[in-house]
């Protein structure tokens, strides 16, 4: 069923990114006050920037037929070291079909061609050319290079063929794990800058990293939800005193995927609401279906699991120590609602998985509601999200299995799943 849209207010302001790129290229530069004063006002929507079109979807479901085939799987306890996984903190598939891992607890690459037969590693441990220290992030081009973002070296970049181009480096590389290519550039979401002053409010934010000219990042949209908060204060004895505080349990966060023609999608809200955004992070239009956000029950709280941090020292300049007092995470409480949306993955061709909480929360594989383009496809019942798209209508799933192995499986995915 294909939804009609309504048309609103479009506004004229300059996306953020386009306006800093804008001056650069006709040779005018901004001293750091003036920089952050153009992205304050910038970044400050304007009354009619609320969206420029909204598309409501249905909202009974549609169950898609049909069932997804596994095609083959790489992950072992034993074996030889391209079969057995450290930390994955990524996959994804060039557009042969061949699939890459980021493997970031052994610091490497590996690939494999669309058998499931290993092909090969990219990186390794260091700080040198080409290695690799705290991977977190990657993305994959069709033609087979590799972007990956490390917390420690930069921007990693691997030609076609495997070899390594070059290293990136316009600053301290954003804290991420969600990061997708937008043209030669990369757009990720910044989890490295959810800390504010006392008093102020805090968001997270989505960055454009030039890839070319190497220049630091320039924020184009800001999400306001942040899963910490940090108050800053000094005690009667001049020690500065930091609160670290989590947001509830339940509350929204911001998810982000690749979406069509080079921008965005992304979800911080409770309810069903999915924003396409260009690469600018200009709002293009909002999805939405008619499904609330339920109320958080007792098996929900039961199903979370807590943590903490304890105070520790830290010496200050002059070295004297400071005490930096840590709140425990635990104490953070619930959320009154259960946000619906609690996945969501893009091929950036304009397929969307959107995945739905169950009840208790994650007690299940959720249901997936299948957008392409605006046009909602269908649901499927219960099944697991995957981590990847491939090209031939294949996905990777990162598995759990017995003693905590992992498993990357690849599997084949019903058409109809894909909206064709």
């Amino acid at each position: 069923m294909r939804a009609t849209a309504r048309p609103l207010a479009i506004c004229a302001r300059q996306p953020i990114a386009a306006r800093i790129r804008e001056e650069r290229a006709n040779g005018k530069r901004r001293s750091g006050i003036a920089a952050i004063a153009l992205t304050l006002v910038l970044s400050v929507p304007a009354p009619c920037e609320a969206f420029q079109a909204e598309t409501s979807l249905p909202a009974a479901d549609t169950y898609l037929p049909g069932s997804a085939t596994i095609e083959y799987a790489v992950g072992a306890a034993d074996g030889e070291t391209w079969e057995v996984f450290h930390t994955v903190r990524s996959v994804g598939f060039d557009g042969a079909g061949n699939l890459y891992v980021l493997d970031a607890g052994a610091h490497r690459v590996l690939k494999y061609d669309r058998e499931g037969s290993f092909a090969g590693t990219l990186g390794r441990q260091g700080r040198g050319p080409g290695e690799l220290e705290r991977p977190m992030s990657m993305v994959v081009r069709p033609d087979g290079a590799l972007v990956v973002l490390d917390a420690a070296n930069g921007y990693i970049l691997f030609g076609a063929t495997g070899a390594f181009e070059r290293t990136v480096r316009p600053g301290a590389p954003a804290y991420s794990t969600a990061v997708i290519p937008s043209g030669d550039d990369l757009l990720m979401v910044d989890h490295s800058v959810g800390v504010r002053r006392a008093g102020t409010s805090s968001g997270t934010p989505v960055l454009r990293q030039p890839l070319a000219t190497g220049e630091s990042a320039v924020p184009v949209f800001e999400a306001p939800v942040s899963l910490l908060g940090v108050l800053a204060r000094r005690d009667g004895s001049g020690n500065a005193a930091l609160s670290l505080r989590r947001a509830p349990t339940y509350s929204p966060m911001l998810r982000f995927t690749a979406a069509g023609d080079g921008g965005f999608a992304a979800v911080y809200t409770a309810d069903w609401t999915v924003e396409l955004r260009s690469p600018d992070g200009g709002l293009l239009r909002t999805l939405s279906r008619p499904i609330a956000p339920r109320k958080t029950t007792e098996a929900d709280r039961q199903a979370a699991s807590g943590g903490g941090l304890r105070a520790r020292e830290r010496p200050r300049a002059n070295g004297d120590p400071a005490r930096l007092q840590l709140s425990d995470l635990g104490d953070a409480g619930f959320a009154d609602r259960i946000p619906v949306i609690r996945g969501l993955l893009g091929d950036g061709s304009g397929l969307l998985w959107i995945a739905r909480e169950t009840e208790p929360a994650g007690a299940r594989g959720p249901d997936i509601d299948v957008v392409r383009g605006t046009t909602y496809v269908g649901t499927i019942r219960g099944h697991r999200m995957p981590a990847a798209f491939s090209e031939d209508g294949r996905a990777a799933y990162v598995e759990q299995g017995d003693l905590d192995i992992t498993r990357i499986v690849v599997r084949r995915l019903p058409a109809a799943w894909l909206g064709r």
